[in-house]
């Protein structure tokens, strides 16, 4: 699923219209999320003009007068309708995706400019979240900023921003790095810009779709940008190789750099000759790896049989000298094992809690995952 949220300030706009138009499919969007559609009368509103193809569906909130209104539209192929809460303020649209069994709630927001109004709003939204289980997901112009860098030239109000960070924290909402630009509005003959168009996922989201990118794209016949998050699996060339700390204790792979160093035969510029010889090391290494994971997985899975065949022993009669030595040599090589796992995941969680905290809890993983969002490299 691909999803889009613009303040486009009047869908009655034909130029407006071909652009959103073109911005849905060059991205491939399948959820679309419209803020401020200003039309009081949804039944006029030219839906076809906007999704140019018959396979959508749709949900609205009319404006107040010339103020406000929201529009979600979304690809009925991907996305199943199943039910909608609505508010002058935001929009649940309550559904599921192919493949995946969990109740999806995407939520077109539109913030208030009153700071009072706004934390009524983010009271409402939580007090949803809370009632109701699944993948969420957050998006549309929030009319609020989180920190002071996301104002240039204008105030930064500290108590409404704590009430939004409380929101987010209290539901437990993630908040994917932007890129694209900084700042996502700027208003009109002014130098005033603040990024208050924004997107957030809980952390179910970020299980299955830790890999999604998401941009702001250039403003152009709106005074806000309009932002995409790109979740559908997209080849971005091979993965970045990561060497773990681990490996180091391993002999074998003294014994893979000196074989590849015997055999390595190259001619050209020094610097070509390096990144040949480092090439070399990666591809000797990444095929040394791959063989010590599939060993150690099967090593593993013995030496946890031979285990539980010793205790299962220990159950109907005492152990023999023999066992009882075989049976300490098995602890110690599960112990040697999980030690070696543990440096990877501290390596992958950079995190200075891994130090002394537990890799299986659900924090650590979340740290994990987050660094490889936050990571990832989504084409040059």
């Amino acid at each position: 699923m691909n999803f889009m949220s613009v303040n486009i300030r009047g869908v009655g706009n034909e130029d407006k219209i071909r652009w959103i138009r073109r911005l849905i499919s060059v991205h491939k969007i399948s959820f679309l999320c419209i803020q401020e559609t200003q039309f009081s009368d949804s039944s006029k509103i030219n839906y076809r003009s906007i999704w140019n193809s018959e396979l959508y569906e749709r949900d609205v909130v009319d404006a107040s007068g010339r103020s406000g209104g929201l529009l979600c539209m979304w690809n009925k192929e991907r996305f199943h309708h199943l039910s909608s809460v609505k508010s002058r303020l935001y929009l649940v649209i309550r559904g599921k995706i192919k493949g995946c069994d969990k109740d999806w709630f995407v939520v077109n927001v539109h913030g208030p400019r009153n700071p009072s109004s706004r934390k009524v709003i983010w009271q409402e939204l939580l007090a949803l979240k809370e009632a109701n289980a699944g993948i969420w997901f957050f998006i549309g112009d929030f009319n609020a900023v989180r920190w002071p860098e996301e104002r240039l030239n204008s105030m930064f109000d500290p108590i409404c921003a704590a009430a939004f960070n409380d929101f987010v924290n209290n539901a437990e909402l993630f908040e994917f790095a932007m890129k694209g630009t900084k700042f996502t509005f700027c208003k009109s003959n002014s130098r005033k810009m603040s990024k208050i168009d924004r997107c957030f996922v809980n952390q179910d989201f970020i299980n299955c779709w830790s890999d999604s990118c998401f941009s702001a794209l250039p403003r152009y016949l709106s005074d806000h940008s309009p932002i995409i998050l790109i979740s559908d699996p997209l080849d971005y060339g091979p993965i970045p190789f990561c060497f773990f700390n681990s490996w180091l204790d391993e002999p074998e792979l003294e014994t893979v750099v000196a074989v590849t160093v015997m055999s390595f035969s190259f001619d050209g510029p020094p610097d070509v000759v390096l990144a040949e010889k480092l090439k070399r090391f990666k591809e000797a290494i990444k095929i040394w790896a791959k063989a010590k994971k599939v060993k150690g997985i099967e090593s593993f899975d013995e030496t946890l049989a031979k285990l539980k065949e010793l205790d299962d022993i220990m159950e109907e009669r005492p152990l023999v000298e023999e066992e009882e030595w075989t049976r300490s040599e098995c602890l110690k090589d599960l112990e040697n094992m999980e030690l070696k796992i543990t440096k990877d995941l501290h390596k992958k969680s950079r995190s200075k809690w891994a130090s002394h905290g537990d890799e299986n809890s659900s924090y650590f993983h979340r740290i994990i995952k987050h660094r490889a969002t936050s990571n990832k490299i989504h084409g040059l």
